[in-house]
């Protein structure tokens, strides 16, 4: 992965390249292949750095250990659970394939393949029979990195006003805190690319200085989930809620590392898209609501 490096940095202006909308990601399973490759593009741009890419360049394979438990659900819950471990690099990876109902919502929510929800540490050995073993060839890993290095998603117009409407509660309430309130001029947005395999966007506000994340159970462009409100937000202050550790504010949600904001920010930067934008007034953003929400 060393090569794959200095490749990547050296053409990630060209990162704004599209990803196909439907990446087969819904055909996939947790041991396809394809699908463990996506995986691991996700966790080279939010997670891996130098001391993963030691453990396996000139590896002659990567080993993935896959299980699908079957935990208990409510009756017309079909969701479908993976875990993925990569041994060499001490990652597990938990996915899930929403499928259930929100009776009170009358909504359904379906996500369009396995998408990941948990990233950490091995936690516990894998082994068969309950894991199967995939093997993939180093060359053929980086090959497929490589050959996707430019790839990109990015949100359409609608999505993007959604996410600025979502949010924009969350940030008053935040700046309003501070004796602050959101400007009227023009501002400047850096959105994330989204990934096939994961519900998730960043926004990177560079006047204010803040974060924004978003999440969900359902894909991010299924209109049901912005119509129900189905969808976190969370807002950082980054001049404020960064630490070098979580150990520093333990127990809290609220702060991010000094290194998951520079990988937030390398792709809302560098591998993102800019837009410019001017803040709506509270009219404006209840005609947006009432004309998306039709």
């Amino acid at each position: 992965m060393k090569h794959l490096t200095l490749t990547i940095l050296s053409v990630i202006f060209l990162a704004t390249a599209c990803m196909p909308a439907n990446s087969q990601a819904g055909d996939a399973t947790p041991t396809d292949k394809p699908f463990l490759f996506e995986v691991v593009r996700h966790m080279y741009r939010w997670y891996l750095d130098e001391k993963h890419a030691a453990a396996v360049v000139n590896k002659d394979e990567i080993v993935f250990w896959v299980s699908e438990p079957k935990p208990v659900l409510d009756k017309d819950d079909k969701s479908r659970f993976g875990k993925i471990v990569i041994p060499q690099l001490n990652i597990e990876v938990a996915v899930k394939k929403a499928d259930y109902h929100i009776p009170e919502l009358d909504v359904t929510v379906k996500s369009d393949g396995y998408k990941i929800t948990r990233t950490g540490t091995v936690q516990s050995k894998p082994s068969a029979p309950e894991w199967k073993k995939v093997t993939a060839s180093y060359e053929e890993m980086t090959t497929y990195l490589f050959a996707n290095r430019k790839l990109a998603s990015f949100p359409d117009e609608q999505l993007v006003l959604r996410m600025r409407l979502a949010a924009h509660n969350a940030v008053v309430a935040d700046l309003e805190a501070k004796g602050l309130t959101l400007p009227k001029t023009e501002q400047t947005l850096h959105l994330s690319p989204i990934s096939p395999v994961a519900n998730e966007a960043w926004i990177f506000w560079e006047e204010g200085k803040y974060l924004v994340h978003f999440s969900s159970d359902m894909d991010l462009t299924n209109e049901g989930l912005w119509k129900h409100n189905e969808l976190a937000v969370k807002v950082y202050d980054i001049a404020e809620k960064t630490v070098v550790t979580l150990d520093e504010v333990a127990g809290s949600n609220a702060y991010m590392t000094r290194d998951e904001v520079g990988r937030a920010l390398f792709n809302c930067l560098i591998q993102g898209r800019r837009l410019k934008i001017t803040p709506m007034d509270d009219k404006q953003r209840d005609d947006q609501r009432k004309k998306i929400n039709k």
